[in-house]
């Protein structure tokens, strides 16, 4: 059973296209066309729904077009329009280690700041250069954690642990 530490959000719906139930998908993350999948989950009402494809194509370096197994109306495709895209973790092993890693990826993964877990990110804000990660505390709060390289020693996959050096202080804003 896939839960929500199995999938990344990759992308989100942006419209309907053509009369065959068609949708416009804009990605921040193309790893489904790196690697050999059958299907992309959407968030629906709260939880994440397989839809297999049965073809897709590029409108430009962010943008394809989808077509769906079981959506085959303007209607039903429209429905899905603003619906979170994601994606399943496990695909991330068959990658290349000289592959692009994208901040969404790291949705999930536990910080260790001096080898010590210390919570797990929740959300990325990356809009712009300062990229921030939502971190939810082991003790329960949510703080605010640069992703500056400064801070960043390494990143484990497998583990999906990112290891820190944080500036004494941080944690306590």
């Amino acid at each position: 059973m896939i839960t929500e530490n199995d999938l990344f959000p990759i992308g989100r719906i942006t419209k309907a296209r053509g009369v065959r139930g068609e949708v416009e998908i804009d990605f921040t993350d193309d790893i489904f066309d790196r690697v050999d999948c059958e299907c992309l989950f959407i968030r629906l009402s709260g939880l994440p729904v397989p839809f297999f494809w049965e073809e897709y194509k590029f409108k430009n370096d962010h943008t394809a077009i989808f077509s769906f197994s079981l959506v085959n109306t303007t209607e039903q495709a429209e429905e899905l329009v603003g619906s979170e895209v994601l994606f399943e973790r496990h695909y991330l092993d068959e990658l290349d280690e000289d592959d692009e890693i994208t901040f969404s990826r790291l949705i999930g993964y536990q910080i260790s700041n001096h080898k010590k877990i210390i919570g797990s990110i929740k959300s990325i804000d990356d809009r712009n250069e300062n990229v921030i990660a939502y971190v939810q505390l082991s003790e329960g709060r949510e703080v605010l954690i640069p992703l500056h390289p400064d801070f960043v020693l390494g990143i484990d996959h497998k583990k999906r642990i990112l290891s820190m050096n944080l500036p004494d202080g941080l944690l306590s804003l």
